[in-house]
């Protein structure tokens, strides 16, 4: 019995400890942050404005996500389902064929933040895209484990990693 007792002890103690180091860490990292990634595609700018532009067809694409349905107009409001976690974001700024803002529309979430898609033209039929996050996270330990352990920049490859299998194989280029 006094065994059992040593190890449950033992492991709040450890949990107790990865927690506060997981506060203390998240209280050192910024409350915002902006993460961005840059990608060439052999296609055409409007190609690849119609892959971002389009949301209801990204479930196509992007396989974590299991529908995106518009629930509301002006502005427009979509809600994604990702196998029952379902997110809002609301179109904030669209500028059609060069600029997309999509900024979440939850005030209940921990997380807050908005993606920018950057569209242009790179050459005959190449088209760039500059995939940027801004990201508030009030909670320390979820700011932790979202900037510490996480790391935001890796949601955003992976979102451009996706975006290949409609577009064909995308070249990430260095940050300036």
């Amino acid at each position: 019995m006094m065994r059992w007792i040593k190890f449950t002890l033992g492991a709040l103690a450890a949990a107790s400890a990865a927690f506060g180091f997981g506060w203390v860490r998240g209280g050192q990292l910024p409350e915002t942050r902006v993460t961005s990634v840059t990608a060439m595609f052999n296609c055409a700018p409007e190609t690849l404005w119609d892959l971002v532009d389009q949301l209801e067809k990204q479930p196509t694409w992007k396989s974590s996500m299991i529908s995106s349905t518009l629930v509301s107009t002006d502005p427009d409001v979509w809600e994604e389902d990702y196998d029952g976690t379902k997110i809002r974001l609301k179109t904030t700024e669209r500028v059609v064929g060069e600029k997309l803002v999509r900024t979440l529309d939850d005030p209940g979430l921990p997380y807050q933040g908005s993606w920018t898609y950057a569209v242009s033209s790179a050459g005959e039929n190449k088209a760039q895209l500059i995939l940027t996050e801004t990201s508030s996270i009030e909670n320390k330990f979820v700011r932790f484990i979202a900037q510490g352990i996480l790391g935001l920049e890796d949601s955003l490859k992976e979102t451009i990693s996706e975006m290949q299998t409609k577009l064909g194989p995308a070249k990430f280029l260095p940050k300036p």
